[in-house]
This record gives structure tokens, C-alpha cells and sequence, in this order.
């Protein structure tokens, strides 16, 4: 792998990591009703 693929698949990663995350974060707020919402740490 090249350099430029290996760099733009890290970013798709990191991508992913932050939506599924920020999903996540989203679901367990409006399941508990917390108004405090704490990102999860990787």
C-alpha cells in the first residue's frame, strides 16, 4: 500500500470511530434524558 491509500484509510477510520461514537452518545442521552453529554473515550 502507498502511502496516500494508507493515510486515507486511516482517515475513513477515524470517520466511522467519531459518527458511531457520536451516535452512540446520542442514543444514550435521549434514552437516560441525561442533559450531560460525556464523549467516550477511545
Amino acid at each position: 500500500m502507498s502511502v496516500s491509500s494508507f493515510s486515507s484509510v486511516i482517515g475513513i477510520f477515524c470517520a466511522v470511530g467519531f459518527i458511531l461514537n457520536f451516535i452512540f452518545v446520542l442514543r444514550k442521552s435521549s434514552s437516560s434524558s441525561s442533559s450531560s453529554l460525556e464523549p467516550l473515550e477511545l
